[in-house]
């Protein structure tokens, strides 16, 4: 069912006067049933969130949350750019779900929304760096890409981005992010900015430069030492990663060598 200019147009006239905050984008969305229940403490963390639901529809905007909400009657546009100052976490799906307030008794779902606290540090070092990234043979998700700085709220909201099995994609660019748990993200070309893909899986065979005899310390993702790999032995890796100005393979299960303690295979892209 369509929906009329002039009812987007009341949706966003009534969102400020409720104290929303709109970085306007077009689209629209019906609303859905409610399927969670249960209240839960309201936390005071504030940020933005964009509108980034797969089917470029925009989403329902709802008083209250989980069994408590009822439908607002309005529609925030897929794209859109809102300012929360308040979540709660509930149960939903056989699982938990987070909403956010935006403004007065006015929640959205956090299924439907990408989110840039204001207290996380989302910091990037980007490199100039040219190499090709692989998509696995197996489908996997339409992945979110940012145009513009990677994932931060100054970001231009750039959509999904449809990744063939088996693909292969160039990039210009890397984005290491001061957050060490999270991967890098890739610049596919005029800023757009992937996250998930890995550049390549390999074999890894320790080579300890001048010392043919020693082995290479494996680290967990805290880059404490947990077990020593023999001199010479081959390991599979899954890509790299920029940790504390040191570059290191990952062999999986958050257990990471460094790049310069061995020799490194490419056999799978």
């Amino acid at each position: 069912m369509k929906i009329k200019f002039w009812r987007v147009y009341a949706v966003v006239i009534a969102l400020f006067a409720a104290g929303a905050t709109y970085a306007a984008a077009p689209g629209v969305s019906q609303p859905v049933q409610a399927d969670s229940e249960g209240p839960s403490t309201i936390s005071e963390e504030s940020g933005t969130l964009r509108v980034v639901n797969i089917d470029n529809t925009g989403i329902a905007l709802w008083h209250g949350y989980g069994t408590n909400r009822h439908y607002a009657g309005r529609i925030l546009p897929y794209g859109s750019r809102w300012q929360y100052s308040g979540t709660v976490t509930v149960p939903a799906y056989n699982s938990s779900e987070t909403w956010y307030n935006v403004g007065g008794d006015q929640w959205v779902e956090g299924l439907y929304v990408r989110t840039f606290p204001n207290n996380r540090d989302t910091t990037y070092r980007i490199v100039a760096q040219r190499g090709v990234i692989y998509v696995p043979s197996f489908p996997i998700m339409p992945l979110p890409v940012d145009k513009g700085t990677p994932q931060t709220s100054r970001s231009t909201w750039s959509g999904y981005l449809h990744f063939t099995a088996g693909s292969a994609w160039q990039y210009f660019h890397v984005a290491y992010s001061s957050d060490q748990y999270e991967p890098p993200k890739y610049d596919l070309g005029g800023g757009e900015w992937v996250q998930g893909l890995r550049e390549y899986t390999g074999i890894f065979t320790v080579a300890v430069p001048a010392h043919p005899t020693w082995g290479a310390a494996v680290y967990d993702r805290d880059l404490k030492p947990i077990r020593l790999l023999p001199a010479g032995s081959q390991w599979c890796t899954y890509g790299n990663r920029y940790i504390n100005g040191a570059e290191y393979y990952d062999l999986g299960g958050q257990q990471f060598v460094k790049r310069d303690a061995g020799l490194m295979q490419v056999v799978n892209k």
